[in-house]
């Protein structure tokens, strides 16, 4: 398993770190170099999609019947007409009796 300390077994307890002591007043010494730590493989997965074509034909027929069909329509006609007649008649009252 990775440690992130080098020197340190993974799993170890974490020490408190201790107070800041002050460097000693002496020359700077030369730069110590360790091995590279190699963390492990990130996976990265690419998804392409590719469109695949396939003409598919489902033909169909249409058949058009045209029936001709004859409809008789058979009429009565009938006249009709209308007198209006005007008469007139007189009426001959008794004389009335005087008062």
């Amino acid at each position: 398993m990775f440690s992130p300390r080098p020197g340190v077994p993974a799993g170890a307890p974490f020490a408190p770190a201790a107070a800041p002591v002050a460097a000693p007043a002496i020359a700077p010494t030369a730069a110590q170099f360790y091995p590279p730590r190699v963390t492990p493989t990130r996976q990265s997965v690419r998804q392409f999609n590719v469109d695949h074509v396939v003409p598919v034909v489902h033909p169909s027929h249409t058949t058009n019947v045209i029936t001709n069909n004859w409809r008789y329509y058979h009429s009565f006609p009938h006249s009709e007409s209308t007198v209006c007649r005007t008469t007139c008649q007189d009426f001959i009252c008794p004389p009335r009796p005087r008062c």
